[in-house]
């Protein structure tokens, strides 16, 4: 129970490590040797990670104590989920450098890492001005989109349709006030 939130955090960067490996793959096939800082943390996350599930977490032998065993784990969590995050960072930045954006309006893409097309929301920070809306760069077409805040971030949340496997799309937001979506669905706070 000690290192269920340890646990929880490699399978997070785990999963997060999808999304890296996918954006890292695209930008390599362009600028291969952009991530060759990360190459020997690379090889520490990998051994970190295997440790990290190959070894019992309760049982505390003559060589450590049940202190030591956990300082053990958690380093091992930390070196994997470190290169993880610098990955994504890494990556993320090379992707958004490759994109051709050309416009003066403000534009981000999103990303898909899994094998199958994908319509999900998407945030996106934003402290612009507003009304905006957003538009799908490909399509020239608007996308549902609304102001949200989380935590004290502005964010326009969109929906994201049809993010082709392991790709993305570019979005632009642009001022003014866009059309109107039909909603999708109400919220009824009476228990």
């Amino acid at each position: 129970a000690s290192l269920s939130e340890v646990s929880a955090s490699v399978k997070r960067s785990l999963e997060k490590l999808r999304s890296a490996e996918a954006m890292a793959t695209i930008v390599a096939r362009t600028n291969p040797t952009f991530a060759s800082t990360l190459d020997s943390m690379r090889r520490q996350a990998w051994m970190s990670l295997g440790l990290y599930w190959e070894h019992d977490f309760g049982f505390v032998g003559p060589a450590a104590s049940g202190d030591e065993r956990t300082a053990w784990e958690i380093r091992q969590q930390q070196n994997f989920s470190s290169y993880v995050d610098q990955l994504y960072a890494l990556a993320s930045a090379n992707l958004a450098n490759q994109i051709n954006y050309n416009s003066t309006n403000p534009r981000f893409y999103v990303f898909n890492p899994l094998g199958w097309v994908r319509t999900d929301y998407a945030d996106y920070a934003y402290s612009g001005s507003l009304p905006v809306h957003v538009i799908d760069v490909k399509t020239n077409t608007e996308v549902p989109s609304q102001v949200i805040n989380n935590n004290g971030t502005q964010y326009l949340r969109i929906l994201a349709p049809n993010i082709a496997s392991v790709g993305y799309k570019v979005f632009e937001i642009r001022n003014s006030t866009g059309a109107s979506f039909p909603n999708t669905g109400t919220v009824n706070n009476t228990n």
